[in-house]
C-alpha cells in the first residue's frame, strides 16, 4: 500500500557496496580492485534470481529489494527466509561449485551484484590479500548462520 501510494520504502534505496559486509576492512583502493569484476542485475518481482539445481559459480550481493529463499518439498514451497539489501548469498556455490540448493525470488524489483567465480579465483591470484579478506568475512557471516540455525534447531527440540 505504500509503495503505491508513492511513498519510498528502504529495500528500494541502493545499498552502497562499501556497506556490504564482505567488504569489511577493505581499503578505497581494494574496493575498486573488486568493483570492476562485479556485473549489476536487475530482476522484477516475482522473479527467480537463481533456482535450486542451477549452476552456481558466482555469488550475489543484494544492493536494492527484497528476496526470499524457498525449497520445494514434496509438493510444497517452503519458505525459509527474506532478506533485503545488504545480504550476500550464493557463497558456498561459489566456493564448492555445487549446484544451488534452493531457489531465491525476488519479492520486489531487485538489484544485485554478482562476482563470478573465476573472476574471485583470479583475483586470489594476483591479490592473495584481498581474496583472503573476502574468505574471512564470507566465513564470518557463514557462522552467524550456523550458529543461527543450531539456535533454532535447540528450539524446536525443547
Amino acid at each position: 500500500l505504500l509503495r503505491e501510494a508513492g511513498f519510498k520504502l528502504d529495500d528500494e534505496t541502493e545499498y552502497p557496496l562499501e556497506a556490504f559486509d564482505i567488504l569489511k576492512g577493505f581499503t578505497p583502493e581494494e574496493r575498486t580492485q573488486l568493483e570492476v569484476l562485479l556485473h549489476r542485475e536487475e530482476f522484477e518481482a516475482n522473479t527467480a534470481i537463481v533456482r535450486e539445481g542451477d549452476d552456481s559459480d558466482f555469488l550475489y550481493l543484494l544492493a536494492a529489494g527484497r528476496a526470499s529463499v524457498s525449497r520445494q518439498i514434496e509438493g510444497r514451497v517452503l519458505r525459509f527466509s527474506s532478506f533485503g539489501p545488504g545480504v550476500s548469498f550464493g557463497d558456498v556455490g561459489m566456493l564448492t561449485g555445487r549446484p544451488r540448493g534452493a531457489d531465491v525470488i525476488a519479492e520486489t524489483r531487485s538489484v544485485c551484484w554478482r562476482l563470478e567465480g573465476e573472476d574471485f579465483r583470479q583475483l586470489c591470484r594476483v591479490q592473495p590479500e584481498i581474496g583472503q579478506r573476502i574468505l574471512v568475512n564470507l566465513s564470518v557471516g557463514l557462522s552467524d548462520i550456523v550458529t543461527s540455525l543450531s539456535e533454532m534447531v535447540r528450539e524446536l527440540e525443547e
